[in-house]
């Protein structure tokens, strides 16, 4: 059975989150900054308005007993951009996020393997080797090699320079 184009899209797209989730869980979890959440776990923006982040680092609420109808904004938001979601990632989301008042944002981008670094009051950084994350609250930062996030090249484009 031959696999689609979508089915390979979702598959990179997947197993990039998988990555970003094994980097980043130790680092949150031993700087006490709450929890890795994937899709399904939602940001309530001025009240009104949900967007779901393909991932995002947040605390619990207070009151766990309260839900979710009150919880605290991420500390990081990661969108992985696909054909479909590149502009809405880069442009949408991104004022989504900035007008929410998350103090970062990466925009990753497979196709290219590069992330980039939106922090409000900042130029944006583009970067395709490492990533350092240093949120408010941690003693170190989180220093991240972006092979270990995009795994290693396609054979097609490593053969390319040949």
């Amino acid at each position: 059975m031959a696999t689609s184009a979508a089915h390979a899209t979702s598959t990179s797209h997947e197993t990039i989150l998988a990555r970003l989730t094994r980097i980043l869980d130790p680092y949150v979890a031993a700087n006490d900054l709450g929890f890795v959440y994937r899709p399904r776990a939602a940001i309530t923006i001025r009240g009104d308005s949900e967007v779901e982040p393909d991932l995002m680092v947040r605390q619990l609420p207070e009151d766990e007993r309260a839900g979710w109808a009150r919880p605290p904004m991420p500390i990081l938001v990661v969108e992985v951009a696909s054909d479909f979601t590149r502009r809405r990632d880069r442009v949408q989301k991104r004022n989504i996020y900035a007008e929410a008042g998350i103090p970062e944002y990466w925009m990753v981008d497979g196709r290219d393997r590069t992330v980039r670094v939106v922090r409000p009051g900042h130029a944006d950084v583009i970067t395709s080797d490492s990533l350092s994350w240093h949120p408010a609250g941690a003693g170190t930062p989180l220093e991240i090699a972006l092979a270990d996030v995009f795994g290693p090249p396609a054979a097609s484009a490593a053969s390319s320079g040949e």
